[in-house]
């Protein structure tokens, strides 16, 4: 006889509990549950997935001589580590899922700023530290064209382009603590069966749109700078694990709700709903630690070279390791960057904000200029002129 889960699901709804038909599960074979075998496996992975990442962040470390940059590439390193660690927690205890996936969106709004930083400080060089010398770049960096092949717009910087997608890129973070916050406080409320609120899917939406456009826009005005620092393939391995994201949850989510994924005696509601979107996550941290081996390797920090003579010289590291290591984990760059009233100021009122406006813009002003007092074109005869001049004599 089958049992007709839709129903007990509305009822559990309806009644703010759990029936107990969706938590009962059979072994496949002895005691190992769909439960305990994917958590299993989601442990041994999120090891391998552990090691390799730390394996390629010592390495960074070990070789750091260039602070700027791999400051921001070690936070990149430590994504899949968070999210498989966040993720087998929430395999492990399927009610702790509710909390501890929150946590790892949270901590991925520090790399994809870092993200930002890299690019920042791949087109400025040492200087990108000090915010001086970014904007003195940024206010001179020519404009190219969003479609083509990236031709030349013209020649003129705008700072305050800069800060409006500095802003589009740094909102992430205080909208993600928002948001953890409020999703903690609705699974604390919420009923077991309840899904998460629309509003909060959709602020959590708008919230990874704002950052997409801007970094994408703004590689794109740095993609022939940055070329030579292989940027696509860090952004494009970073930005998969974004668009994965974005994809699977809400896929698997309408799987569940449409009845294609339905509880069996050997797969519950709860192995559905937590179990596998968990543990898919897991197996793709895996993949993207591997990935990151190639694109966010550290094998450019470790030597320069050839020189003229054809020998291969090592970089001096900037810090030691122990100091590398606080340096990386040091966050006040990214909290210094999310307090941008200022940008937000120079965005919406560039004048009051003092900000000097881009070459183009003064040329423009110059051209609508009045004329000065006592001005007269050339080709407009003065009246007393056109008086005296000779009649014609008729014929």
């Amino acid at each position: 006889m089958s049992i007709d889960y839709k129903a007990i699901v509305e009822q559990g709804k309806a009644t703010c509990t759990f029936p107990e038909e969706l938590a009962y599960t059979e072994p496949y074979t002895g005691s190992w549950t769909f439960h305990k075998t994917i958590s299993v496996i989601s442990a041994i992975l999120a090891g391998f997935t552990i090691l390799i990442c730390i394996s390629n962040i010592m390495r960074h470390l070990n070789n750091f001589s260039c602070a700027v940059e791999q400051r921001q590439i070690v936070r990149i390193i430590l994504t899949p580590i968070v999210f498989s660690i966040c993720n087998l927690i929430g395999i492990l205890k399927y009610d702790a899922a509710g909390y501890s996936k929150p946590v790892a969106e949270l901590f991925e709004a520090i790399p994809l700023i870092g993200a930002f930083l890299l690019f920042i400080a791949f087109a400025v060089g040492a200087s990108a530290s000090r915010s001086g010398a970014v904007n003195a770049y940024f206010e001179d960096l020519p404009r190219r064209r969003m479609l083509g092949r990236n031709k030349l717009k013209h020649e003129f910087g705008s700072l305050r382009w800069f800060y409006l997608h500095y802003i589009l890129v740094f909102q992430i973070l205080p909208s993600r603590i928002a948001l953890t916050i409020a999703e903690w406080a609705v699974h604390a409320n919420a009923c077991p069966l309840d899904e998460i609120p629309t509003g909060l899917s959709v602020s959590s939406a708008i919230v990874m749109v704002m950052w997409i456009v801007g970094t994408l826009r703004f590689y794109r005005r740095l993609r022939e700078l940055l070329k030579p620092r292989n940027a696509y393939l860090k952004m494009f391995s970073f930005k998969l694990i974004v668009l994965v994201q974005i994809i699977q949850e809400p896929l698997l989510s309408g799987l569940l709700s449409s009845g294609i994924l339905k509880p069996t005696e050997k797969v519950s509601y709860k192995d559905w709903k937590y179990g596998l979107p968990a543990f898919c996550v897991v197996v793709e941290m895996l993949l993207f630690s591997i990935l990151f081996l190639f694109s966010f390797s550290a094998r450019e920090y470790c030597h320069t070279g050839p020189d003229a003579e054809g020998l291969v010289i090592a970089r001096q590291p900037e810090l030691p390791f122990a100091k590398a290591l606080v340096h990386s984990l040091d966050l006040s760059d990214i909290l210094k960057g999310c307090f941008w009233h200022k940008q937000f100021i120079a965005v919406c009122f560039p004048e009051k904000a003092g900000l000097r406006r881009s070459k183009r813009e003064e040329q423009d002003t110059e051209m609508l200029q009045p004329p000065p007092p006592g001005y007269v074109k050339d080709h407009t005869p003065d009246r007393d002129d056109a008086s005296e001049s000779p009649k014609m004599s008729g014929s």
